[in-house]
């Protein structure tokens, strides 16, 4: 009302910068509660209540009491009605779901805590029944969809475990909530290293392989993200060869020489002898290198294949190792591709 008020010129010039710029406070902080703080927190909730307060108070009539709907200023308290309506359906609804969430992780907590079978099945079912409401009544939080998925993947395992049927039907609505939290907050570090460890719970190649993908892109500057996912790309090409799936295995190989030229792209862009840079050496683990030169060999790359490996062998021998013929390594099965290179 009182931005309305401004643009028809109703309030002193002397007013104007006062109410236009708690107006503009008060659109800031609501347009910046549908993505990140919203108002089921009350310090939020407080400010934009009084910043609306202020608004209502600067810009109201000598005549405060008199409303006298005329044709032409009845939008000004139909207005207030629905956005009064709408502030308080929205704040109660995202406090609900704030109440349940916490519910769910003190019900989930008690699922890990708790021994006895049937104790921990009624715990579970709270759990998952509080963060599906959670979700229900908030469903722009990331969070609580992460937590969603975390509870999912603990009953994917019990199936599992008991060779339940239904097992696959949990791994699939596990896969499914764990995309919905990641579409929803796709560069919160904190979210993605939460899904990389439900995806990597459920040891299905192809969500921790998504997942992995997903925490570069969140933060190229992490080293653990480059080497996480070689690492998991590795695995399945391991799987795929021997499964005698040739041509995945290729896939695979080709995704990890990708993963490394961004790798080396980015360590290229870093001057990391500058005092700026306080974050870890970026350089990638012994393991990760190991598959990074054996998927250059399996792509027919030689000579990139023998540049990563010999300084990487020669260490093993150096350091590691007394046989320099690998006859006994605990590499045995790449001997005859190393002897190859």
């Amino acid at each position: 009302m009182g931005g309305y008020r401004i643009l028809r010129g109703e309030i002193d010039t002397r007013k104007k910068i006062f109410t236009g710029g708690v107006v503009s406070t008060a659109l800031a902080l609501g347009l910046h509660a549908l993505i990140d703080f919203d108002l089921s927190l009350g310090a939020i909730s407080i400010i934009l209540w009084t910043l609306l307060a202020l608004i209502s108070a600067e810009a109201e009539r000598k005549q405060a009491f008199a409303f006298k709907l005329k044709k032409g200023n009845i939008v000004q308290p139909v207005a207030a009605v629905l956005a009064a309506f709408m502030l308080l359906f929205c704040g109660s609804t995202y406090y609900i779901g704030a109440v349940n969430a916490v519910q769910g992780s003190k019900n989930l907590n008690l699922v890990l805590n708790t021994e006895d079978e049937k104790e921990r099945n009624l715990y579970y079912q709270q759990a998952v029944k509080y963060y599906e409401k959670a979700c229900s009544l908030n469903p722009l939080s990331a969070e609580y969809k992460t937590d969603l998925a975390y509870a999912y993947v603990l009953r994917y395992l019990a199936l599992k475990e008991a060779d339940h049927p239904l097992a696959g039907q949990a791994l699939s609505q596990t896969a499914e909530m764990i995309d919905k939290a990641g579409k929803l907050k796709p560069y919160d570090l904190k979210i993605r290293s939460s899904l990389l460890n439900t995806a990597s719970l459920t040891g299905d190649f192809e969500i921790m392989r998504k997942q992995a993908g997903a925490v570069i892109k969140a933060n190229p500057l992490d080293i653990n993200a480059y080497e996480g996912s070689i690492k998991i790309l590795a695995a399945g090409m391991d799987l795929y060869e021997k499964n005698k799936e040739q041509e995945k295995v290729s896939g695979l190989a080709k995704e990890i020489v990708d993963v490394y030229q961004m790798y080396e792209a980015r360590k290229g862009s870093l001057n990391l002898k500058r005092g700026y840079w306080n974050g870890p050496r970026f350089n990638l683990g012994g393991e990760a290198v190991f598959a990074v030169g054996k998927a250059y060999f399996l792509q027919r790359e030689y000579g990139q294949a023998a540049k990563i490996l010999e300084p990487f062998t020669q260490n093993l021998i150096l350091t590691e190792f007394s046989d320099p013929e690998f006859r006994n390594t605990k590499h045995e099965d790449d001997n005859w591709k190393l002897a190859s290179v």
